[in-house]
């Protein structure tokens, strides 16, 4: 069987700017906090000061990849809103 996994850390310049990126993102991803499984593939999405951290682990390769997409592009919409990161 094959399985995906990623563990994406994304670094922001103020723990305000991180937050603001998290808060935008967490009222669609909050059914899927602490590891509960959504369409085959567990994610954890979580701000850890000025960083947010997305793990994605999935046995099935089209959900790994459709979530581990879904929130990439959640992440750079924010990103972009919020005028951007260095």
């Amino acid at each position: 069987m094959i399985e995906g996994r990623a563990r994406i850390m994304f670094y922001f310049d103020s723990d305000d700017e991180a937050g603001w990126v998290y808060n935008a993102i967490y009222p669609e991803t909050s059914f899927f906090q602490a590891g509960q499984t959504a369409d085959q593939a567990d994610i954890r999405f979580l701000k850890e000061g000025m960083k947010i951290v997305l793990d994605v682990t999935s046995g099935n390769p089209a959900s790994f990849r459709a979530a581990l997409s879904t929130y990439l592009k959640w992440i750079k919409v924010s990103i972009s809103i919020s005028g951007g990161y260095r």
